[in-house]
């Protein structure tokens, strides 16, 4: 009996270490099977849970300014981050784009998605991700997903378009992107990292609203703010932070820009509905019958044909 453990024990140990170390070898040809759209489906957030969590950081984005005003230590681009972040955060996220854009934002989201799930992976998978880029672009995307299935990483992108008025009294629009990562520890809980990039100079606002005022925008910015990110990391329970999470803002050399864009009120409200009802309904007819309609390669090529005309008459829409 002991011998059977032992040698159940040794065969499992073989097969997470070949998870890693030889997946060229293991994965290589089923990678190319991969329906990438079906594998997003489980690793995205609940549009809800994510817009909620994003509202909350309303609060915690004025604390950090509030914060960063006391210490006497901050920088004036250090203290326009979180005071120009509590803005953006209030403005709705039309996004959630995983599993709807092109494969080359998706790869950019997998990439950077992964990076940012260091925190919860005990082995780092880039250098395995940049080997299967080299073959085809697609397999690195299905393998990154595939390790993030694996740890049970959920991982939501997103966009938002901020509009403001510049120092120059000039109508400005900075576009803000970011990734969610979360890591379930039990039913309800949960470790999150929330990064934001801001990949290119950012003119700054004109003051507006009272300094100490939650809705307010207030800066000591003489010239543009560099590009920047923001982690927030903490610990969720049922979607809320179950404590305060930490807030860390870096303007490194190079900001990713994911190539990630806000969906519009069309895309959302009126296309996503409309696929995901006709994706379900070829899967349980599928399932029935074991025939496949081509329904949703029928629906991609109207959508492409509704979205150009509806492209074309938008300007006098919505």
């Amino acid at each position: 009996m002991l011998k059977i453990k032992q040698i159940f024990y040794i065969l499992t140990l073989i097969c997470l270490t070949g998870f890693f170390i030889l997946p060229n070898i293991a994965l290589a040809n089923d990678l190319e099977n991969i329906d990438l759209k079906e594998y997003g489906k489980y690793l995205e957030l609940p549009s809800r849970n994510v817009e909620s969590l994003l509202h909350s950081l309303i609060n915690l984005f004025h604390s950090e300014w509030i914060n960063l005003m006391a210490s006497g230590y901050s920088s004036d681009e250090e203290r326009a981050v979180p005071s120009i972040m509590k803005k953006v955060v209030q403005v709705q996220a039309l996004n959630h784009l995983l599993i709807d854009a092109p494969i080359e934002i998706t790869w950019a989201i997998i990439k950077n998605g992964t990076n940012v799930a260091k925190i919860f992976l005990t082995k780092d998978p880039s250098a395995i991700l940049k080997e299967f880029e080299k073959q085809s672009v697609k397999k690195a995307v299905a393998f990154g997903m595939s390790v993030l299935l694996e740890r049970e990483i959920k991982i939501t992108p997103g966009a938002m378009d901020f509009q403001y008025i510049s120092q120059k009294q000039e109508k400005k629009i900075a576009s803000f992107q970011y990734i969610i990562v979360y890591k379930p520890v039990n039913f309800e809980k949960g470790e999150v990292l929330i990064r934001f990039y801001s990949p290119k100079p950012l003119e700054p606002p004109i003051n507006k609203g009272s300094i100490g005022g939650i809705w307010g925008i207030s800066t000591d910015l003489k010239h543009d703010l560099p590009p920047f990110i923001v982690d927030i990391h903490g610990f969720l329970k049922d979607y809320k932070w179950a404590s305060n999470p930490s807030i860390k803002i870096t303007f490194p050399d190079q900001v990713p820009d994911l190539g990630i864009r806000p969906l519009t009120w069309w895309q959302k409200y009126v296309l996503k509905p409309i696929t995901s009802t006709i994706k379900n309904v070829e899967i349980i007819v599928t399932k029935i019958t074991g025939i496949s309609l081509g329904l949703t390669d029928a629906w991609h090529s109207i959508k492409s044909l509704v979205s150009g005309i509806f492209d074309f008459i938008s300007p006098a829409g919505i």
